[in-house]
């Protein structure tokens, strides 16, 4: 499964926690669960924190680059930016509310890659 990631523009806290899953000590890739740098070759597009009103074209543009079928994992651990239930996003899979550790989005992922939750 190929993830791609983008921050929605509020604190580096949880993109902090997300770049630590890269770490040797969380080994993804044992999961089959690789880092894209394009949304043309992800299965699962991870948003970052509530966005900003500038950024819903970029997320938008994002998920329209992506291949069918695709998921969407929401990761939030403040209320700054936009509300993520009135941003109507299609094929979510899973809403992390409260975010502070990489291990709960690594566990998301994993459930994602065994479980088939993409179709």
């Amino acid at each position: 499964m190929h993830v791609f990631f983008i921050d929605g523009g509020s604190d580096v806290e949880l993109l902090l926690e997300f770049y630590s899953l890269l770490s040797p000590k969380y080994n993804l890739h044992a999961y089959g669960i690789f880092f894209t740098n394009t949304p043309r070759h992800a299965d699962v597009l991870v948003i970052l924190s509530r966005p900003t009103q500038k950024m819903l074209t970029i997320i938008q543009e994002a998920i329209s680059q992506m291949p069918s079928p695709y998921g969407v994992i929401l990761a939030e651990n403040s209320q700054i930016g936009l509300d993520f239930e009135k941003l109507n996003l299609k094929n979510v899979v899973a809403h992390l509310k409260d975010v502070s550790e990489p291990t709960e989005i690594l566990k998301k992922l994993i459930e994602i890659a065994q479980g088939g939750l993409i179709c």
